[in-house]
């Protein structure tokens, strides 16, 4: 049985669309996608949060007022046993920070002491130390009844000393920045309490130096701690 031209011309026509048919789905490319895995748009949500704990972080990390004061009052606390052992000699107490300590009729009790560069807050009332200023809270009572003893706050009843003997008195110009008792009286049966500021070299060991306001009369010590 022949076939006539038109008929394979038709089945010639037919395969050709096929194999074309074929090529186009196996090599057309797939529609475009967002690669996820290169980047993936953060939610506003998330964003916030991680904004959040990046400050959070980075707060933490940066030490505080308070973390820093305690580091300095620390510092000032540490044991200093060579400076009043070597200045103890009415006594074989070495008080410390917050003891009640008893000298003739005056009472004394340093209730803080704590090292600092400055005091005064900002600039024109601002006081930077030469070496490092020792600021002492001090609670002065004068139990004495009826004395004729006129009694100040200064070098002849406290003042700060280092381990080689040298008495400090308060350094007045910075003292008078903060709570200051410095020239105060005692009057008997009376009690004052506030701030005196000592501007002492770095890398000594020092400790208060208390008495009963009387020359030659009695000493006590009361460690501090070092620089």
């Amino acid at each position: 049985m022949e076939i006539s031209g038109k008929w394979v011309l038709a089945i010639i026509g037919l395969l050709v669309l096929v194999i074309i048919g074929l090529l186009v789905v196996v090599f057309m490319p797939n529609g475009p996608s967002e690669d996820t895995t290169r980047y993936n748009a953060p939610a506003e949500n998330d964003v916030t949060t991680q904004t959040e704990s990046s400050a959070a972080a980075s707060y933490k990390s940066q030490p505080t007022d308070s973390q820093s004061t305690d580091t300095e009052t620390s510092a000032i606390r540490q044991s200093a046993s060579a400076a009043a052992s070597k200045q103890q000699s009415s006594s074989d107490t070495i008080y410390q920070v917050g003891d009640e300590v008893v000298v003739g009729d005056i009472t004394y009790i340093i209730d803080d002491a704590y090292l600092t560069n400055t005091v005064g807050g900002f600039e024109p009332f601002l006081e930077t130390a030469d070496g490092v200023y020792v600021v002492i809270y001090a609670i002065i009572e004068n139990s004495a009844i009826g004395s004729s003893n006129r009694l100040f706050v200064g070098p002849d009843i406290i003042s700060l000393v280092d381990s080689n003997g040298k008495e400090y008195d308060v350094d007045i110009a910075a003292t008078s920045m903060g709570k200051s008792i410095y020239s105060a009286e005692l009057i008997p049966l009376y009690t004052v309490e506030g701030e005196l500021i000592y501007d002492v070299p770095i890398g000594e060991s020092y400790c208060v130096k208390v008495t009963d306001g009387k020359r030659r009369g009695e000493e006590r010590y009361i460690m501090i701690g070092s620089t």
